[in-house]
Formats: C-alpha cells, structure tokens, sequence
C-alpha cells in the first residue's frame, strides 16, 4: 500500500492566519501600546445606602480605607455627607412617579483621598480599574460598606 502524503488545504491556512492574527494583537496588546501611566491622587464618592441613623459616625475624616474584596488600601476617608433615604414609588392615583423618604433610613456618601495610576484610557488602584457605577466595597476601623461609586475626579484636572 502506498502512503498518503499530507497536504495543505484551505482550513490548515485559515488556522495560520488566526493564529498569526492572536500573536500580533497579543503582542500590540501587551507590549507595544505604549500608554504612560502616571501615578495622580484621586477623588472618588461611594454611596452606601439605607443605613440607620448615627452609622455615618463610625466613618472617621482621615481613617484609613481599604477594598474589602481584593484587600488593598484604596486611601483615608476626605468627608462623609448623610442625607435621608429615598425610594421612588408610583403614586396610583395621579399616575406618576415621586420621590418618598424611607423612615429611618439613611444613605451615607463617603468621599476617598488616593493615589491611582491614571492614563488616557482608565484610572487604576491596584488590580481595580475605577470607573463611576461600579460597587465598591469599603472598610475601615470602626466601619465596613459597600455601594456604587457616585463620582470620580483626578485631582489637578
């Protein structure tokens, strides 16, 4: 019996390809974008919501911040605002949406002071890229929360 010998056929090139296509982007990817990261301090506001009264007290101005998840320091605590909880509730009678207070309820806004590696395309501490919307799990002595980032600012902008 004869052998068969191996030929190149048109899926072996479209294989070639792909993969010389994964090395380039790979390789532009993580070597040669060439973003500088310098490291700026930061602002940024989490809002942890329907808290009882007198919690907002457990979160000192300049107390240490840490990401409870990933465990890394995020910054010191800049200002603490409180404001009353509110709810949107449909109002059936008039047939449209309004604000109500939660009783006893309260939501805490906690500003941070950090450092960050900043670029043109994010804002990084650590592994944790920042961004507005993104939950963000705080804690500290005396306090622990978690909420969404409301704001976010490169100080010096």
């Amino acid at each position: 019996m004869a052998e068969k010998k191996a030929k190149f056929n048109f899926i072996d090139a479209l294989v070639v390809i792909a993969i010389i296509v994964a090395i380039a982007f790979a390789s532009w990817y993580f070597l040669l974008r060439g973003e500088s990261t310098e490291q700026r301090e930061i602002l940024f506001t989490v809002e942890i919501r329907e808290q009882f009264a007198g919690q907002h007290e457990n979160f000192t101005i300049g107390a240490d911040v840490v990401e409870s998840v990933l465990n890394f320091p995020l910054g010191i605590v800049d200002s603490v605002r409180v404001v009353p909880s509110q709810l949107l509730v449909f109002d059936y009678e008039n047939m449209q949406h309004n604000l109500a207070e939660i009783p006893e309820r309260y939501d805490i806004y906690v500003t941070v002071r950090g450092m960050a590696a900043v670029n043109d395309s994010h804002i990084m501490v650590e592994d944790l890229q920042l961004r507005v919307g993104r939950q963000m799990f705080l804690r500290g002595r005396g306090f622990a929360g978690y909420g969404f980032m409301t704001e976010l600012s490169v100080i010096g902008d």
